[in-house]
């Protein structure tokens, strides 16, 4: 099974809110479609009652990490250390407009710029498109079972398991 390394949004906010979790994963929803499964950690903004009862309208399922084994988050742990080191180290944000557009500048290269050794040494962006495209064409050998694919045909979306083998990625950083 494939990841994409992509990642569809990184939300700053001076806290985390589980409406604000609604509001954005609404929207990565409504254009990437519904994915399977939602892993995360067990935070108050992802187990509040009000996101499970969202997730439950949308049919997502959870996939919480327990508490105190980051590796069952590896990828994203991984992309949360590139993206202090490469990033947030480097940078004096002004105030929190500038940290939104500084952040997503860098978001955007990450996924559409710099390749990635496990990708082939593709973007993560090129490497989504091309799966997808030898996907709809039968020929990829590294199409999703039908257990990672939505119910319109899109791509599952999935915060971070290698175990569920997401197509996309989505980071929402409160």
């Amino acid at each position: 099974m494939t990841s994409s390394r992509e990642y569809l949004a990184i939300d700053v906010a001076g806290g985390s809110r589980s409406g604000r979790v609604i509001e954005v994963l609404t929207q990565l929803v409504s254009v990437h479609g519904a994915p399977q499964f939602l892993r995360s950690d067990n935070g108050p903004e992802f187990v509040a009652t009000v996101i499970l009862r969202w997730l439950q309208t949308a049919q997502i399922e959870t996939a919480f990490i327990d508490p105190g084994k980051p590796w069952q988050n590896g990828a994203d742990e991984s992309f949360n250390g590139k993206f202090r080191d490469q990033h947030l180290s480097l940078q004096w944000f002004r105030n929190r407009a500038d940290a939104k557009v500084s952040i997503e500048a860098w978001r955007r290269h990450f996924n559409e710029v710099r390749p990635h050794s496990s990708l082939g040494y593709r973007t993560p962006a090129a490497f989504r498109a091309k799966h997808l495209a030898d996907g709809a064409e039968g020929r990829s050998s590294a199409k999703p079972a039908c257990a990672d694919m939505t119910k319109n045909g899109a791509p599952r979306v999935d915060t971070a398991s290698e175990q569920l083998a997401p197509v996309v990625r989505i980071n929402v950083t409160l």
